[in-house]
């Protein structure tokens, strides 16, 4: 089980979110927390300015001292503070990427809309997933996510990072003890006979098993022009209250783009995503 996490903190109204998932999580692994504050500079900085303003300083040590009170009252014995605060999205996510490379799980919010677009970067959730090479628990921004999961559904098409989300995701599912779903979704072609059946072999039902999990298995095809709304659907419809899925792996319809699904998920998710590239 995971025994150095991560969790991405920031001066929006939503990071007490995240914080409490991340610290319920960790007394779980009984794992260090290093909590790690990311903003960067909303205000135009001042002529001749090479470093963040008061305003950005004031709210790291803000949230530093919730987290520590937060990890404090939950009993952590380890923890850490790491604070980036930037000007420039692009120096910000490279900081972040490289901090994450550093634990077992990263711990991080959706993008809310109503936070200023500039403080934290639309796309960091993505770019951390793809390039930081760990796992990434996204959280929505809003509800409350300490509680652990009950149902988590494992989007499937047999593709190197659905294959990676799954095992990584693996000693969490068994530690949670709760419902497992394999919700297949545009399968990769693989081997056949020649009447075109699929042939015998391992499966991931069995895979599970072999770690004490009898997973239930179901298909789904939405419809092409609607895939990622459907799929949202269909993930809500079997009351998931966690979906892992590989960041960017090909799922739907050829015409969309790769890494349209994650996209689409990272944007409309009411359901905590477990992403693994």
């Amino acid at each position: 089980m995971w025994k150095n996490l991560f969790v991405h903190l920031d001066g929006g109204d939503k990071t007490a979110i995240r914080l409490a998932a991340a610290v319920a999580l960790a007394k779980a692994c009984d794992a260090r927390l290093t909590g790690v504050f990311a903003q960067n500079e909303a205000a135009v900085p001042a002529l001749g300015s090479h470093g963040p303003g008061p305003a950005l300083k004031a709210a790291a040590v803000a949230v530093e001292e919730h987290f520590r009170d937060a990890a404090a009252a939950a009993g952590l014995s380890t923890v850490d503070w790491y604070g980036i605060l930037a000007i420039g999205e692009a120096y910000l996510t490279q900081r972040v990427i490289a901090a994450a490379r550093h634990c077992d799980a990263i711990v991080m919010g959706q993008f809310d809309p109503e936070f200023s677009r500039s403080a934290v970067p639309p796309g960091l959730v993505e770019q951390v997933a793809l390039h930081a090479a760990r796992p990434v628990l996204v959280l929505p921004y809003f509800g409350d996510y300490a509680h652990g999961v009950t149902h988590a559904v494992l989007l499937w098409n047999g593709s190197p990072g659905a294959v990676r989300a799954v095992n990584e995701a693996l000693p969490w599912l068994v530690a949670q003890r709760c419902r497992v779903t394999v919700m297949e979704v545009a399968p990769l072609a693989g081997p056949v006979d020649e009447d075109g059946n699929p042939l015998p072999g391992p499966s991931l039902l069995e895979h599970l098993a072999a770690h004490g999990i009898q997973a239930h298995w179901i298909a789904t095809k939405p419809r092409d022009h609607h895939f990622a709304d459907g799929l949202l659907s269909h993930i809500n419809d079997v009351g998931a209250d966690l979906v892992v899925m590989g960041a960017h792996a090909h799922y739907g319809h050829p015409r969309l783009h790769r890494g349209a699904i994650t996209r689409h998920m990272l944007e409309h998710m009411t359901t905590p995503v477990f992403l693994v590239s």
